[in-house]
């Protein structure tokens, strides 16, 4: 009776390990929401038969084959990555295991049933649960989840090897000879040669961790460079067909005029063309300011915004001067800001709600170029340690707006400042303001 309820206090605190582990560094498959229960039964049934068992090779197997059958059909993410992690998990078990059969050894006096810390074989075994425990509490820290490095998640099919060809050496260890004829001295080698192998593979581990992690941020910094580039190409195409449209629309009228004057006192052709004129005024685009750069964004995303029904109330001084700073850095900034107000705009089922208001301007003797967006809104973003996170379930690709601006802010010596309103009861919806200060150097 008593093997039943430590086999199966080891199978509930093997489940909580292992459900945790995979859960903090993956995600569970969108269609295995509801089957993750049922797969913590499954894994914690065959674990309990399998300590029922008692020990040996195929015991270690099937646990491993478990705990990897249990990440893979239950949780997304790189098919290696997942591996890789389900293989750790079982060596850095076996380990604890070995460890204490090896002090067995070391000290052959030891009664069996009382354990080797002398009080109990369950002591034992928490023991081993409680080290399994915290070396996956390190392994979760080192490995935060971060989507991004599902990118280059094919390194860990390299790495799998390491912890694998760890299991095996452990493995014929257990079921060698070795110990049979070891003295004191020799068992303590081995001891300590166990410690040194699971060791050696969480450095391992963060070795690589922090490889995926310069690996993804280089991939990020060149995706970043090639959009912000394309970006920057767009807009100036824009700007040029602006310029190009305003021509025309000038030369028109002018031409408008000398027809007017032409027609001496024909009503009929002097209102026809008065007509034609105001036509014209009404979709001329309007010039915000003179930085043609920035006037072309807001332009294009002034249109954008009123296709959802999302009234814009921009006012940017004439003379705004951006100084030193480069149009990509512009184009990142107004463009993440304007993007992030149209989405929490659109979200608002009351149209006449969907309001954004845009300000720019220079400040401090025009020492400052100050550029501010607020927007109704009827969910705040959530705030984590300073940073906004996206609403939206496609997390991994969204989000990175807010981010991306104080990156740009830093570069150039500026600040953002982000400052909201919950709503009371006079107001139906929050305020989200953003604010951003750049220094403008000659």
């Amino acid at each position: 009776m008593q093997d039943i309820v430590m086999c199966f206090c080891i199978a509930v605190f093997e489940t909580i390990i292992i459900h945790t582990l995979f859960n903090k560094i993956f995600h569970v498959k969108e269609n295995c929401i509801n089957l993750i229960v049922l797969g913590d039964i499954c894994i914690g049934i065959i674990i309990f038969l399998m300590e029922m068992k008692g020990e040996g090779i195929l015991i270690v197997i099937a646990e491993t084959a478990a705990v990897l059958l249990y990440g893979c059909l239950l949780f997304a993410g790189n098919i290696y990555k997942r591996v890789f992690y389900g293989i750790m998990y079982s060596l850095i078990y076996l380990a604890g295991h070995l460890i204490i059969y090896f002090l067995y050894i070391i000290n052959s006096n030891i009664d069996r049933e009382r354990g080797v810390f002398g009080w109990s074989i369950y002591v034992d075994t928490l023991f081993i649960e409680i080290v399994t425990f915290l070396l996956m509490l390190f392994m979760i820290y080192k490995s935060k989840k971060s989507y991004g490095r599902e990118q280059y998640g094919d390194t860990f099919k390299i790495f799998i090897i390491v912890p694998a060809s760890s299991i095996l050496l452990l493995v014929s260890l257990y079921n060698s000879d070795v110990y049979k004829y070891a003295v004191k001295r020799s068992s303590g080698l081995l001891l300590l040669s166990i410690f040194f192998i699971v060791i050696s593979n969480i450095i391992v581990q963060n070795m690589l961790e922090n490889y995926a992690s310069i690996k993804y941020n280089e991939y990020v910094g060149s995706v970043e460079k090639l959009q912000s580039e394309m970006e920057h190409k767009y807009y100036k195409r824009i700007e040029k067909s602006n310029k190009e449209y305003m021509e025309l629309i000038h030369n028109i009228k002018q031409h408008f005029t000398v027809i007017y004057a032409m027609s001496g006192d024909n009503e009929y052709v002097q209102n026809y063309l008065r007509g034609i004129d105001d036509r014209l005024n009404s979709v001329a685009k309007i010039m915000y300011c003179d930085n043609q750069i920035l006037n072309a964004i807001l332009s294009e995303k002034k249109d954008a915004a009123e296709l959802k029904g999302i009234l814009c109330d921009i006012k940017i001084d004439k003379d705004v001067n951006t100084g030193t700073i480069s149009d990509i850095d512009i184009i990142e900034i107004v463009g993440n800001m304007f993007d992030n107000a149209i989405e929490a705009s659109e979200k608002i089922k009351d149209m006449e709600s969907r309001k954004i208001w845009i300000k720019g301007y220079m400040t401090n003797d025009k020492r400052f170029f100050s550029f501010s967006i607020e927007n109704l809104c009827d969910t705040l973003p959530e705030e984590i340690n300073g940073v906004y996170k996206t609403s939206k379930a496609d997390g991994k690709n969204h989000g990175i707006g807010i981010t991306s601006i104080k990156k740009i802010a830093d570069k150039n010596n500026g600040y953002v400042d982000i400052m909201v309103r919950e709503k009371s009861e006079k107001e139906h919806y929050n305020t989200f303001k953003i604010v951003i200060m750049l220094p403008i150097l000659p």
